[in-house]
């Protein structure tokens, strides 16, 4: 069979445009990440990057081996992780630090008379009538927006409070209930790490 030329291959009376769909695949750069939303964020994805934009993403496949009588993990991922960079970009994506107004009024009150936001959160989550008034009003909205440095501020408050009252284990995810027993052997073993 003879082959065709060009002219016989693509039709010349009308234009294609295929810029959008060779647009929809352009990207500057590769990055390795993981997705940490609702998640153990133990899979890597290669996250195509285009102009400082995720423009889409592929699973990686460079695990080590898990040896030659076990079957290898790849690809790891999963369809949410697939959809992450339709997530990042969703228009009803929370993008500021909201926390529950009763509570912030009470975490507020407590750090300006204590001046420690350590001290502050225990307060509030440690009176039983201010923890009842703060949970009752879950699921009632009343978020208020509140910077990012007052967010963290809090949040770091509520995890050294909560170290300091039951130990590295009411804090740590993913902690194994045998390793986190009042047992000697729990410090020893190490309850917490970086990885869970």
């Amino acid at each position: 069979m003879a082959a065709l030329a060009a002219d016989q291959l693509l039709r010349t009376d009308q234009d294609v445009n295929d810029a959008p769909y060779q647009e929809r695949w352009a990207h500057g750069k590769v990055v390795r990440s993981t997705h940490g939303v609702n998640c153990t964020g133990s899979c890597s994805w290669k996250v195509y990057v285009k102009d400082g934009l995720i423009t889409w993403e592929t699973q990686e496949t460079d695990y080590p081996s898990t040896g030659p009588d076990r079957p290898e993990y790849e690809p790891r991922g999963c369809p949410r992780g697939a959809s992450f960079s339709w997530y990042t970009y969703s228009p009803t994506r929370v993008r500021h630090p909201h926390v529950r107004g009763v509570l912030m009024e009470m975490y507020r009150e407590a750090r300006a008379r204590l001046g420690d936001p350590v001290a502050a959160w225990a307060e509030v989550t440690g009176d039983p009538d201010r923890r009842r008034r703060y949970q009752a009003a879950r699921g009632r909205g009343g978020l208020v927006r509140v910077g990012w440095e007052e967010a963290l501020e809090i949040a770091a408050a509520a995890h050294v409070h909560t170290i300091a009252a039951h130990g590295p284990c009411g804090s740590a995810p993913r902690c194994s209930t045998t390793r986190c027993s009042s047992s000697p052997a729990a410090t020893s073993w190490g309850c917490w790490s970086p990885s869970g």
